[in-house]
């Protein structure tokens, strides 16, 4: 059974997990790695990758807000991940993360949509739909920040255009 920690300290951990074990051992300070890799992903699994070697993901955070820096930290912070852009249309938010993180500032995410793998996205809920299919359209897979969309019908459009462009929408 878990340790006695807060709710949030310790969701998403696992017994696998080496830093439920640190939590366990420390009294219950409870840390980890935020990763970008989905569900059995391999590097090494690529055609031509050697084990250990890796291209990292080349990413833009779209939104620059309080959650969008966050996402931009963190990404910032992961050898897997390349941070090529933070993109927002108010110019002081996204020149201030972008040097916190060190990355190019862009007012307009489809300035990068050809430069990326995948994306976060960080923007008002009102626009996930929109701006999320036009990533998916182009085969960029994408991080949504909750809520996906602001109906279910917005919703499944994100879906299939997911399931009809071979992109990952978590």
């Amino acid at each position: 059974s878990p340790p006695d920690l807060p709710r949030q300290d310790w969701v998403g951990a696992s017994s696998r997990d080496p830093s439920w074990e640190r939590a366990v051992k420390s009294g219950g300070q409870f840390t980890f790695d935020v990763r970008l890799q989905p569900a059995g992903w391999a590097p090494w699994s690529w055609p031509g990758k050697k084990e250990g070697s890796v291209n990292p993901i080349r990413l833009a955070v779209i939104g620059t807000g309080h959650l969008g820096r966050y996402h931009a930290k963190i990404a910032a912070r992961l050898d897997e991940v390349e941070l090529v852009a933070v993109c927002d249309p108010l110019e002081d938010s996204r020149q201030r993360v972008a040097q916190e993180v060190g990355c190019r500032p862009v007012a307009d995410f489809r300035e990068v949509v050809d430069q990326v793998d995948a994306a976060v996205l960080a923007t008002p809920t009102s626009t996930h739909c929109e701006i999320g299919r036009q990533l998916l359209d182009r085969g960029v897979s994408l991080l949504v920040e909750k809520p996906l969309a602001g109906t279910v019908a917005e919703a499944e459009q994100l879906l299939r255009c997911a399931d009809q462009h071979g992109g990952v929408l978590q």
